[in-house]
C-alpha cells in the first residue's frame, strides 16, 4: 500500500514503505474538519452562544418567478386594450429602462399588462409610478373563484381597495412607489396582472378589475415586476429570459458551551474547531431594527432582504443622489483606542457599487467593490475624537444595497458575528483541554511529538496552537505564534524560553501545519512549519515545569493567548520524532 499523506491524516502512522514518517500509532488524534467532533474526552467550554456556518444548512435568498422582469415589451407579457412603449423614463435604480401603458379609450375592465401564472402561495411586487393615472391593482386572477387582488392609490400612497389579500405600497423617491400583494388564501391562479386605472371600483368576481376608459395619453410607469413563492415580499432582483430563485448558506446559532466546527460559507470547505477570545460588539443594535438613521438623503427599508441568518431581517438601502451615508448607533469610543468594524454587504444591482466604512471620522475600509452575494467586510481603525458613538457607511449615487450585521470590536481583527438588539453583547470564549493527562500516553520526560494543523492568527501578541500546561500561562510547553511567526516554546517558574523559530511572516488567517518534538532527558527539541525544518535545539535550560495538569488546543492554558481561528487537527504522539520525519509530517 503506498504511503500518501492522506493516509498519515486518517491513521496518524507510516505504513513502512520508506518514507521518513511517523513509525507508530499516535496517543491522539483529533481530526476536527473531518469528523466535526469532539474526543469525549475534551472539556469544552463557552458560557454564551455564538455563531458558525455549518457548511450545509441553506436557506431560499432572492427569487423571482417572473421572467423579464424589467422587460414588458417583450411577448412573455400580453398587453390588452392599451398601448406599451418601453424605456422611457428613469427608473428607481437609475437606468432608462422603465416602461410606460397608456390605456386606450374603450370603456372596459381590461385595461392591463399580464403573464400567465398558476403557482400557489405566492406574493407579488412592483414599482410603479402615476404618468397621468394614479390607481393601479396587482392582481393574481382566478379561473373560477375570486382573485386575489390590491388596488392602489399613487396620489395618497395608501391601499384603496382589496380582495382575498393584503396589500403594502412603500415611496422609494422621485414619485415611485413599490406596491405588494399579499394574499390571505391559497387560490390557484391563471394569470399575474398589473392594471392602472383610473380609480374606479375594481369588480368583485375572478377578475378584480376596474372598468373605466382610457383617454388614450394618461398611463403609468411600471419596473421591476416580481413574484416569490413566500409569505413576504424581499428585495427586488432581476430576471431576463429565465425566473431566478437562488439559496445562500445560513449562519448558524451554537449553543452555550457548544463547540462549533466552522465552514467556509462560499465554498463550503470544513475548517475545523473555532476557538475565540471573548469579545464584545460594541453596536447597539446589529440588526438595525432601530438605532440606524440616513446621515444623509436617501432611503432606508427594514427588514425586507434575506439576511446571512436566513431571516428576513435585512435593510435594504437606496441612494439617488450625491454619496449617502447610512449612520449605525455604537457606545461611545475612544481616541487612541483601536477599533474595528464589521458589516455584511451586497449588491442589490447588476453592477458593483463601492462603499466606504468609518469608525467614527476614520475611514477604515475606502472604496471596496461589492458582489451580488453576501459578504463580510472589516477595518481596523482609532477614531480622532473621544465621545464618537457612530459607524458610517458611504455609497455612491444609484447605490441599492443590502445590510446586515454590524459589528464594533475594541481589537485589531474581527471575530464571529455577535448579535445586539438594544444595548451592547458579548460572546464567551471558546476552550478545548484534556483536564486529565492519564487518559493519554505522551511519554513527556522521553520523548513527545505534537502536530497541529490550524489557522495562522497573525496577531501581534503571543497565541498558543497546542500546549501543555499548569492550567494558567506560569508553567507550559508547545507550540506558539506570533504575528505570523510560529516558535517551540517553554515557560518554567514563570521563565519562558524559546527554543526553536520555524518560519515567520504567515498570513493571518491561512492554514500552516507545524509538528514539534521535545525530549527533556536528552535536552533535545525540534519543530518544522509547512516542510521547513528548525535547527535541533540541544541546548535549552529547561526542564519540564512543573504542575502540568493539562493539554490546550487553541490556547496556552484554558483561557489565555486564544488561537481566535480554527483547528484542523492535533495529534500526540509518545515519541520525540526526528528533523526528517517532522519535515515530511509538515509538508503541504
Amino acid at each position: 500500500m503506498a504511503n500518501t499523506k492522506n493516509f498519515i491524516a486518517k491513521n496518524g502512522f507510516s505504513t513502512g514503505d520508506g518514507y521518513s514518517m511517523p513509525d507508530i500509532r499516535p496517543s491522539l488524534l483529533l481530526d476536527f474538519a473531518n469528523s466535526k467532533t469532539l474526543d469525549p474526552r475534551i472539556t469544552f467550554t463557552r458560557g454564551s452562544t455564538a455563531t458558525y456556518w455549518d457548511g450545509h444548512t441553506t436557506t431560499k435568498a432572492e427569487e423571482n418567478l417572473i421572467p423579464y422582469s424589467q422587460r414588458l415589451d417583450v411577448s412573455d407579457w400580453s398587453k390588452s386594450s392599451g398601448t406599451l412603449t418601453a424605456n422611457t423614463d428613469t427608473a428607481p435604480d437609475g437606468t432608462t429602462t422603465a416602461d410606460k401603458f397608456v390605456p386606450n379609450t374603450s370603456t372596459e375592465s381590461d385595461h392591463v399588462v399580464y403573464q400567465s401564472f398558476t403557482t400557489v402561495g405566492c406574493v407579488a411586487s412592483a414599482y410603479v409610478k402615476a404618468d397621468g393615472l394614479n390607481y393601479v391593482s396587482l392582481i393574481f386572477q382566478g379561473g373560477t373563484a375570486n382573485s386575489e387582488g390590491v388596488q392602489f392609490n399613487l396620489s395618497t400612497g395608501a391601499v384603496s381597495a382589496t380582495q382575498n389579500a393584503n396589500g403594502n405600497i412603500t415611496n422609494v423617491g422621485n414619485s415611485w412607489y413599490r406596491v405588494e400583494l399579499i394574499p390571505t388564501t391559497s387560490q390557484t391562479p391563471s394569470f399575474f396582472v398589473i392594471e392602472p386605472s383610473d380609480g374606479s371600483a375594481p369588480n368583485t368576481n375572478q377578475y378584480f378589475r376596474s372598468t373605466y376608459a382610457g383617454d388614450g395619453t394618461s398611463g403609468m410607469l411600471i419596473w421591476g415586476a416580481q413574484v416569490e413563492q413566500r409569505d413576504a415580499v424581499t428585495a427586488y432582483t432581476e430576471t431576463d429570459a429565465n425566473p431566478i430563485v437562488k439559496y445562500q448558506p445560513t449562519l448558524q446559532t451554537a449553543a452555550s458551551g457548544e463547540a462549533r466546527f466552522d465552514h467556509d460559507p462560499v465554498t463550503g470547505e470544513s475548517k475545523g474547531l473555532l476557538i475565540e477570545e471573548s469579545r464584545t460588539n460594541l453596536v447597539t443594535y446589529s440588526e438595525g431594527t432601530a438605532g440606524w438613521t440616513l446621515y444623509n438623503n436617501g432611503t432606508i427599508k427594514n427588514d425586507v432582504a434575506v439576511a446571512p441568518d436566513g431571516t428576513r431581517a435585512a435593510q435594504v438601502f437606496n441612494y439617488d443622489g450625491g454619496t449617502g451615508v447610512l449612520r449605525i448607533n455604537t457606545t461611545a469610543l475612544t481616541n487612541g483606542t483601536t477599533y474595528t468594524m464589521s458589516v455584511y454587504l451586497k449588491s442589490n444591482n447588476s453592477d458593483t457599487p463601492s462603499v466606504n466604512l468609518q469608525i467614527g471620522d476614520t475611514t477604515v475600509v475606502s472604496g471596496q467593490a461589492l458582489t451580488n452575494e453576501w459578504v463580510r467586510y472589516s477595518g481596523s481603525g482609532t477614531p480622532a475624537v473621544t465621545g464618537y458613538n457612530f459607524l458610517d457607511i458611504e455609497i455612491p449615487t444609484g447605490s441599492d444595497i443590502s445590510i446586515w450585521g454590524a459589528q464594533l470590536e475594541q481589537a485589531s481583527f474581527p471575530t464571529s458575528y455577535i448579535p445586539t438588539s438594544g444595548s451592547s453583547a458579548s460572546r464567551s470564549l471558546d476552550s478545548c483541554t484534556f483536564l486529565d493527562l492519564s487518559q493519554i500516553d505522551y511519554n513527556q520526560g522521553n520523548g513527545t511529538t505534537m502536530l497541529i494543523e490550524a489557522q495562522t492568527p497573525g496577531n501581534s501578541s503571543l497565541r498558543g496552537l497546542m500546549n501543555f500546561s499548569q492550567g494558567n500561562e506560569n508553567n507550559f510547553y508547545g507550540i506558539t505564534e506570533t504575528d505570523g511567526t510560529i516558535t517551540g516554546r517553554i515557560r518554567a517558574n514563570s521563565v519562558y524560553e524559546v527554543i526553536n523559530t520555524t518560519v515567520t511572516g504567515l498570513s493571518a488567517g491561512a492554514y500552516s501545519t507545524t509538528a514539534m518534538s521535545i525530549d527533556f532527558n536528552n535536552v533535545s527539541a525540534r519543530t518544522a512549519t509547512n516542510g521547513t525544518v528548525s535547527t535541533a535545539d540541544t541546548s535549552f535550560s529547561q526542564t519540564v515545569p512543573a504542575e502540568i495538569t493539562r493539554l490546550a488546543i487553541g490556547t496556552i492554558s484554558s483561557s489565555s493567548y486564544v488561537i481566535n481561528g480554527c483547528v484542523k487537527k492535533a495529534t500526540l504522539y509518545p515519541k520525540a520524532f526526528n528533523s526528517a520525519t517532522l519535515q515530511q509530517m509538515t509538508e503541504e
